[in-house]
């Protein structure tokens, strides 16, 4: 306000009065003297009064405060002091604290607040920093913004926020992010939070050293650690990196480290695959940190993964079939001539050898042509010349050939007539007694023979049965060389080079071909009897004709009972497949144990099931079963009852000696039924107390060499539940001493025995393996050898009782000697009515 009749004197801008007094606020104005004043004039006059208040004049003009300005002269006064001054607004600020009056005298003086620094009040004399997990990104900021989701800020006057690495998240005015939970991933930057899959077993894992965790069970890539210490891995199902600190798992030089503590190797890896062969060096990297995701693990060599997502690894079976590294492709995982799952398939134009345990190439095709046929007869000249032999002993017709082989030669054709002629002198001059001793020397060393076919079988089938049992390689190739005890030719020789089956050919022939061979035999014996209707005379034409039945009848018996095993196997092993993880919660690849080429979920697969349960019927139920039919309707002809039985009358301490004797009795009497001579085959070497323990030996033998595979296969309790049946069998045999002879009783004791010790052998060794004691005692050469010995050790007996039998020589009173009877020596050898007596 300007006044004509008063002097006004005014403030320079910048300033106020420093006793408290404020002038007007006009930047011009006229003096007493109507004299033009304007803001830059001369400061306050000491002691000029105003009419107006009174108040004099500031003896002193200072400049404005920090955080405040005063950008014009004042021409009046007023008890304000430094409020005078004009406050710095909001998002500024003034630092120079009255020491230069230029730094007050505009509002430009005071400055935007700097990014990282907010000011949200008025007259500030500096900005406020933005704290952790809040930035200010522009200058002249009211406040500071909080980092967004996704994102997080470290540190305090962030002028950005930062991203949240892949494998972790942030929710809002984050300071740091956190880690994605096990069970869930994320694969970008910048994420608010992880995704989760319930499916993913473990996404977290630490390498871990292949020594000391790695065996020949499965293994889930999550629980992996170094035995030297890295850095925690986050993995995801899907491109999702993960950071790897100083170490990383070299597993294609596995082998150079394979004595030593640790095989993690101090290197970095700036790409997905492991160091070359040939670089001692690893590969540098700008940060010295490589990248692992769960889809280039590297797997060892002799370990095998199903699919990239896979977070478990097998142990393949196959000696240097699995090459290891990360790549799944079946190409990259397998060696040469190997594929499928386990890499356990041989390749086209590739065997698998027995005695390197790896698919090896094939020889040309005349080689395996060669081989196939050569393997093929020799077999079928064992076998031919053994039952020949043991044919013509049981039915006298030993000399028969010879004369029939002489007359054909002669070219005198009239043989027949010969044959009946010799058979006749033959029967005059043999007495009864040197045919009874012919017939059961025959029936002793058929029935060794089973009794050690029947162990070698059970034996030689723990290959398959137990897979996961790793014999030691000697006794391994003498178990899976036993295949051919149950007519399984298939196996053996350059069959599998030559004509390339698989497991559903070889499961047609295998289960077919002891019909091809019944085939055979029915008509060699419809041609023999239509023969014999023609030349022969008529009044042995029966006597014949039931000969003849009997032979063909027991050489059927004897063909199925060889192959009930083998031919119950294969059908099992349909059954038996084996579940291998995908990844990500998807359905398992199932997999055929017997060939790992062949998924039991494809249309080939169940395409075989209605030949394969009809197989079943066929063997492993129809046979047992129609042999105790048979059993069952000639119980009464396998047990005869006795007249005059009055066991009740004896004294107690003859009680087992008449009980011997009514056995012996009653084997005479079934002797002597010509009805019975058909089934022989069947009950000849047990006695007739026990006239349905064949069917017993039968449902052992099915149970032990084919059904086990269903029992939790490769776990420790199926080699349990087969050390378990063996145990039993054992205990079985010994209680009820099935067997005539003693002798007899004694091999199969020892073969019961022999079962026993395998597999509790197959037991610790199973124990063994699980426990990481692969190069122990039980996988040595000597351990090996032991197994062998235990093997043969039944043949070996029952070769010695039979060379006994056969030379051995008993001295008479006379002075003279003969040769042993084998005699049933559990049966006492007197007469019936005497031992009443």
């Amino acid at each position: 306000h300007i006044t004509s009749h008063h002097i006004t004197l005014s403030e320079p801008p910048g300033q106020y009065s420093s006793d408290g007094l404020e002038h007007g606020n006009t930047r011009a104005y006229k003096d007493a003297n109507n004299r033009t004043i304007d803001e830059n004039d001369p400061s306050c006059v000491v002691g000029v009064t105003s009419s107006l208040n009174e108040a004099a004049c500031s003896d002193s003009c200072v400049p404005c405060p920090s955080g405040r300005y005063n950008e014009f002269s004042l021409d009046r006064y007023s008890r304000l002091g430094e409020g005078s001054c004009n406050e710095c607004p909001v998002g500024r600020f003034l630092e120079d604290n009255g020491l230069d009056a230029s730094l007050h005298d505009d509002e430009s003086d005071c400055q935007l607040c700097p990014p990282g620094k907010f000011g949200n009040a008025v007259g500030e004399d500096e900005c406020t920093t933005c704290s952790v997990g809040t930035f200010a990104a522009d200058s002249g900021n009211l406040f500071c913004a909080s980092a967004e989701p996704g994102f997080h800020v470290n540190t305090s006057g962030a002028s950005a926020e930062i991203p949240c690495a892949r494998g972790t998240f942030s929710v809002g005015g984050a300071s740091e992010c956190t880690e994605c939970e096990i069970g869930s991933f994320n694969s970008e930057i910048g994420n608010s939070a992880c995704r989760i899959d319930a499916r993913v077993e473990r996404a977290k894992f630490k390498i871990r050293s292949l020594s000391e965790h790695y065996d020949n069970k499965t293994h889930s890539v999550t629980d992996v650690r170094c035995v030297r210490g890295v850095d925690e891995l986050h993995t995801s199902t899907s491109r999702t990196a993960a950071l790897q600190a100083s170490y990383y798992w070299d597993s294609v030089r596995y082998a150079a480290y394979e004595q030593q503590e640790a095989q993690c190797t101090e290197c970095c890896v700036q790409c997905d695959s492991a160091c070359p062969d040939d670089d001692d060096a690893c590969h540098e990297c700008e940060d010295r940190r490589g990248v692992i995701t769960l889809e280039s693990y590297p797997v060892q060599r002799g370990y095998w993964r199903a699919t990239p997502l896979s977070t478990k690894v097998y142990e393949c079976e196959l000696r240097g079939a699995c090459r290891g590294g990360n790549d799944t492709k079946t190409s990259a995982q397998c060696a040469r001539g190997h594929y499928g799952a386990l890499c356990g398939a041989c390749r086209a134009h590739f065997d698998y050898s027995q005695l390197r345990n790896k698919c090896v190439k094939c020889g040309g095709p005349a080689i395996n042509m060669v081989g196939s046929a050569g393997t093929l007869i020799i077999v079928l000249l064992i076998f031919v010349t053994i039952v020949s032999r043991f044919l013509m002993r049981r039915f006298g017709l030993h000399g028969t050939c010879w004369r029939v082989f002489e007359e054909i030669l002669t070219g005198r054709f009239e043989f027949i007539e010969a044959v009946s002629s010799w058979e006749q002198q033959q029967q005059q001059q043999q007495s009864a007694d040197s045919e009874r001793k012919q017939r059961e020397r025959f029936r002793s060393i058929m029935t060794k023979l089973k009794i050690v076919i029947a162990c070698w079988q059970i034996s030689s089938s723990t290959v398959w049965t137990l897979p996961r049992v790793r014999f030691p390689v000697l006794f391994e190739v003498v178990l899976k060389t036993g295949r051919a005890l149950g007519l399984d030719f298939i196996e053996l020789g350059s069959f599998n080079c030559a004509l390339q089956l698989s497991y559903f050919s070889k499961l047609c022939v295998a289960s077919l071909l002891p019909f091809a061979f019944a085939l055979v035999i029915c008509c060699a014996y419809a041609a023999d009897l239509a023969r014999s209707r023609v030349w022969r005379r008529r009044d042995d034409f029966e006597e014949r004709k039931e000969r003849a039945a009997s032979m063909a009848t027991y050489l059927l018996l004897l063909i199925f009972y060889v192959a009930l095993p083998s031919c119950s196997s294969y059908t099992f092993r349909y059954f038996s497949c084996l579940n291998f993880d995908r990844g990500r919660g998807r359905d398992n690849l199932r997999v055929l144990a017997v060939s790992m080429d062949i998924r039991c979920t494809s249309p080939a697969y169940r395409g075989w099931l209605w030949f394969v349960v009809l197989m079943v019927i066929v063997w492993p139920i129809g046979v047992p079963l129609s042999i105790a039919v048979l059993l069952w309707s000639n119980r009464h002809r396998l047990d005869p009852p006795l007249e005059g039985d009055s066991r009740r009358l004896f004294r107690r301490d003859r009680r087992q000696l008449v009980a011997a004797a009514d056995q012996r009795k009653k084997i005479e009497v079934r002797d002597k039924d010509h009805e019975l001579r058909r089934i022989e085959f069947i009950f000849e070497e047990y006695q007739p107390r026990v006239w349905a323990f064949p069917v017993f030996e039968l449902v052992r033998r099915v149970f032990l060499s084919a059904v086990l595979a269903m029992f939790y296969p490769g776990s420790t309790s199926q080699v349990a539940v087969g050390a378990l049946g063996a145990f039993v069998s054992h205990r079985v045999f010994l209680h009820y001493q099935p067997y005539i002879s003693d002798e007899d009783n004694l091999v199969s004791e020892l073969a019961q025995t022999q079962l026993v010790i395998i597999y509790f052998a197959a037991l610790v060794v199973y124990a063994s393996n699980e426990t990481r004691q692969k190069e122990g005692v039980f996988a040595s050469n000597t351990f090996g050898a032991l197994l062998v010995i235990v093997y043969f050790s039944s043949f070996a007996l029952a070769v010695w009782i039979v060379l006994l039998q056969l030379y051995g020589v008993e001295e008479t009173p006379s002075g003279g000697g003969e040769r042993l009877d084998p005699a049933r020596e559990n049966v006492v050898d007197m007469d019936f009515e005497e031992a009443k007596n």
